[in-house]
C-alpha cells in the first residue's frame, strides 16, 4: 500500500494505481495546515487514524524519510521508503475536480509562500547581510569615483594629491582651493580645518610652481559639484556602517566584541546567514574568504591561506607577523563558540571573556617569541 499525499487529501494507492481509500480534507484551511505537518514529515491525528482504519497488516509505502520515521511510532505497519513516487502518481486520478484541486493548491503556495517571506525578513541576519553588502558597493564606489576625481583635477593641480594622501582630506581641499587663481588668506584658513599647518604652507608653495594648466570656472564647478556628491555619499557610509554596528550589537554581540561589527557582519554574508556561521568548524571560519587562494594553493600543491577575512579584525591586525599564523587559530576557534553562543542563545559576555583570554595569549607568545629570537642572537655569537 502506497501513502499518496495531495493538497485535497490522502490517497491509499494498491500497486500500480488502484485507489483503495481517499482522505478528503474538509476545507483549504485544514489542507493548509495538514501540508505545513507534511513539510516536517508528520501527519494529523485524523490522517492517521484514516490510515489505520484502512490498513490492516499491509505494508505501508512513503516517498519521505522523516515521515516514515513519524509512522514507525504510530503504526503497528511495517514502514517503508518508495523512490518512483512520481511516476505512480502521473498515473493516478484521485476523486477530485482538477479544478477545485489547482484551486486548493493556489491557495496552499499562496499562503506558503507568505509566511516562507515573513520568517526570511523578520530574521535581523538577513537585513545586516544586505546592509554589509550594500557598504561595500559603496566603499567601491566611492573608490572609483575619487580615482576619477583626482585624474580630472590632477589637469589643473597635479602636485595637489602628493600633499594630500587621504581621500576625503583630497576632496575637501579640492572643494575648498578650486582654483588656483583663487587662492588667498580665506582660502588658506578654511584648510585649517582639514590639513596641519605645514601641508597648507606644502600647497601654498606649490601653487606658484604648478604645472598644472588653466580651468575655467564651469569645469572647477563640476568637478566641485561631483565632490560634494561623494562626500555626501560618505557620509551616508558612515550612518550605514553605525546601523550594521548597531544591528550586529544586538544580532551577535560576542562575535562582535571578539571580532568587530563590520568584520563580524562580512563573515554572517560570507556564509549566508547566523545560522551557517554557527555551523562552520572554526577551521573553516579561520579561512572564510580566502576560497580562491586556498583553491589556488590546493592546485599548485602550496602552502594554503592561514586566514581569510578575520585578518583584518583589530585583533589579528595589530598582532606581530610572526605569531598571525597561531593567533588566527586561535581567535577563529573562539569566535566559532562565541557565534554559537551568539545563535542559539547564552550569554553575551562570553565575548569579553575570550578577548580578555586571547590578548593575554598574544602578550605571552609575543613574550616567548622575543626570548626565541635574545637565545638565537647568543647562540649565533658564541658560534663567532
Amino acid at each position: 500500500m502506497i501513502l499518496y499525499e495531495t493538497t485535497s487529501g490522502i490517497a491509499l494507492v494498491a500497486p500500480p494505481t488502484s485507489i483503495i481509500a481517499f482522505y478528503q480534507y474538509q476545507d483549504p484551511q485544514e489542507s493548509l495546515s495538514s501540508t505545513k505537518l507534511l513539510r516536517n514529515g508528520e501527519l494529523t491525528d485524523e490522517i492517521i487514524n484514516f490510515i489505520k482504519k484502512n490498513i490492516k497488516e499491509e505494508e505501508l509505502q512513503v516517498n519521505d524519510t522523516r515521515l516514515q520515521t513519524f509512522l514507525k511510532d504510530k503504526l503497528s505497519n511495517k514502514i517503508s521508503f518508495i523512490k518512483n513516487i512520481r511516476e505512480i502518481k502521473e498515473n493516478v486520478e484521485i476523486p477530485i475536480s482538477a479544478k477545485d484541486s489547482q484551486r486548493t493548491t493556489l491557495f496552499i503556495a499562496h499562503k506558503l509562500a507568505l509566511e516562507d517571506i515573513k520568517l526570511s525578513t523578520d530574521k535581523i541576519d538577513k537585513v545586516i547581510i544586505q546592509g554589509i553588502n550594500l557598504l561595500e558597493d559603496l566603499d567601491r564606489d566611492i573608490n572609483i569615483h575619487v580615482m576619477k576625481i583626482k585624474e580630472w583635477y590632477s589637469f589643473h593641480f597635479p602636485e595637489l594629491q602628493n600633499v594630500v594622501e587621504d581621500n576625503k582630506a583630497y576632496l575637501m581641499s579640492v572643494k575648498t582651493i578650486k582654483r588656483k587663481d583663487d587662492w588667498n588668506e580665506e582660502v588658506k584658513n578654511n584648510l585649517k580645518d582639514i590639513l596641519n599647518e605645514k601641508k597648507i604652507l606644502q600647497i601654498e608653495n606649490l601653487i606658484n610652481k604648478s604645472m598644472g594648466t588653466d580651468m575655467d570656472k564651469i569645469d572647477i564647478e563640476k568637478i566641485c559639484n561631483q565632490v560634494e556628491s561623494i562626500l555626501n555619499s560618505w557620509n551616508y557610509r558612515k550612518e550605514m556602517e553605525e546601523y550594521i554596528k548597531e544591528r550586529m550589537r544586538i544580532l551577535a554581540p560576542n562575535l562582535s566584541i571578539l571580532l568587530g561589527e563590520i568584520i563580524g557582519a562580512k563573515l554572517i554574508a560570507k556564509a549566508g546567514s547566523l545560522f551557517n556561521l554557527a555551523n562552520t568548524p572554526a577551521s573553516t571560519l579561520q579561512i572564510l574568504g580566502a576560497e580562491k587562494a586556498l583553491f589556488n594553493a590546493l592546485r599548485t600543491n602550496s602552502n594554503t591561506p592561514k586566514f581569510g577575512i578575520i585578518y583584518h579584525s583589530p585583533l589579528l591586525s595589530n598582532t606581530p607577523t610572526d605569531i598571525k599564523g597561531k593567533v588566527a587559530r586561535m581567535l577563529a576557534a573562539k569566535a566559532s563558540i562565541a557565534v554559537r553562543v551568539d545563535f542559539y542563545g547564552g550569554k553575551s559576555d562570553i565575548g569579553s571573556k575570550f578577548l580578555e583570554y586571547l590578548n593575554n595569549r598574544i602578550k605571552s607568545l609575543e613574550n616567548s617569541f622575543k626570548g626565541e629570537k635574545g637565545k638565537e642572537k647568543m647562540q649565533k655569537k658564541k658560534i663567532k
